[in-house]
């Protein structure tokens, strides 16, 4: 919940190559890449990109990537 992220050009980023995949977001003028790699470990991510809630959830068998809306029915994260 709530990742932490560096810059894409900050030595803690070396680990993704430029030709890696990565699962990018741009919601409400915001920008994200969720890393394919980092995404098989842990799976499924909680987020709030330009104000909005969202799930970002990989599959480590299918290489398959989701978004999913995060806000709950009652309006709450």
């Amino acid at each position: 919940t709530h990742p932490v992220f560096v810059d894409a050009n900050s030595p803690e980023a070396a680990y993704v190559r430029e030709t890696d995949p990565v699962l990018g977001l741009f919601i409400n003028g915001e920008a994200r890449a969720y890393p394919h790699n980092i995404g098989w470990l842990h799976e499924i991510t909680n987020d709030v990109i330009g104000g909005q809630n969202v799930i970002v959830s990989f599959c480590p068998l299918t290489g398959t990537g989701m978004v999913h809306d995060g806000t709950d029915t009652d309006g709450s994260d």
